[in-house]
């Protein structure tokens, strides 16, 4: 890596941790007015977004300490971590906004299941997408629909899927990827 490709990197982690403070701060200040105001109890929800801020940027040093002492990429499951809880702080914020909100919406219940089992498999696509892209798998298999040269991929055997050294496998985790993206598909 030369100093100019270090600069570009540097200046993208700089500004990601300086929008990560700037989210912080813009949380907090209205956060504790608005507990004077309303008081403690009703903004419970909302403190314990601000705990998943600031656990979020102890993930990210977290992340990038994986990738300064005998490596020089980070770990992808540091990598999915911080990403995850990202999407669980975003995913708080508009529930939370939504309770707010009179959405005049008739009072049968609809069932759960399917909601909660389709968002339980984006959310485990995210994963496997952080993994992915945390070990640089998309590099691997350029074609589609086939993996090289058949559906699952060359380099492996069909056994180790079954395996827990199958999310560190760069092949075995696109050919997770690609296949949650269909079973999404078709849920």
């Amino acid at each position: 890596m030369t100093l100019n490709e270090f600069k570009v990197i540097f200046w993208w982690e700089w500004i990601h941790r300086f929008l990560g403070r700037l989210i912080g701060i813009s949380f907090i200040i209205p956060l504790i007015y608005f507990t004077f105001k309303l008081g403690f109890k009703k903004l419970k929800m909302l403190y314990f977004i601000f705990f998943l801020i600031c656990f979020q940027g102890f993930i990210g040093w977290y992340m990038v300490s994986s990738g300064l002492v005998d490596r020089v990429d980070v770990s992808h499951y540091r990598l999915a971590l911080h990403l995850i809880i990202a999407f669980i702080i975003l995913s708080l914020i508009l529930w939370s906004f939504l309770q707010t909100k009179d959405l005049n919406l008739p009072t049968n219940n609809i069932n759960n299941f399917f909601p909660i089992c389709f968002l339980f498999l984006v959310f485990c696509q995210i994963i496997i997408g952080a993994f992915v892209s945390g070990m640089d798998a998309g590099q691997i298999y350029n074609s589609w629909p086939l993996m090289g040269s058949s559906y699952f991929p060359d380099d492996n055997k069909i056994i180790n899927i079954f395996k827990l050294s199958a999310f560190s496998d760069p092949s075995l985790v696109q050919f997770m990827h690609r296949n949650l993206a269909y079973l999404i598909l078709i849920f």
